[in-house]
């Protein structure tokens, strides 16, 4: 049996009349590594702050590890974890410094990471 976990029906955003996601629909199975790929304006980014609840849709439905009422989507997101564009309150720390630090923020016993690193440019 497939482990879906996550499905989008129909998902829209726009601004005005500028469509910045077109009726998006995808399947992602568990235990698997996806990336999105696409040239700037393709709206990767919008996607991924519609899935992390910084942006509402427009039109559409999706599903997060099996869950589509938005109090349980609400819940499933605390599974998972996203850097949007640059990280605006610690820009010198690698993602390798940030988990940790996130970890602990959210009370997680399960920090990603046992070290971290300082990037300085």
């Amino acid at each position: 049996m497939e482990n879906i976990i996550l499905q989008t029906h129909g998902i829209s955003v726009k601004y005005g009349n500028f469509p910045a996601l077109d009726d998006v629909s995808i399947r992602l199975k568990s235990k698997h590594i996806y990336g999105f790929i696409g040239e700037n304006g393709a709206g990767k980014t919008t996607l991924m702050k519609v899935l992390t609840g910084l942006l509402y849709p427009t039109s559409g439905t999706f599903s997060l590890f099996g869950k589509s009422a938005p109090s349980d989507i609400l819940k499933v997101r605390r599974n998972i974890g996203s850097t949007i564009e640059a990280p605006a309150l610690y820009p010198e720390y690698s993602a390798y410094c940030f988990c940790p630090q996130k970890s602990y923020i959210r009370n997680s016993s399960n920090g990603c990471f046992q070290l971290c690193i300082l990037q300085y440019s």
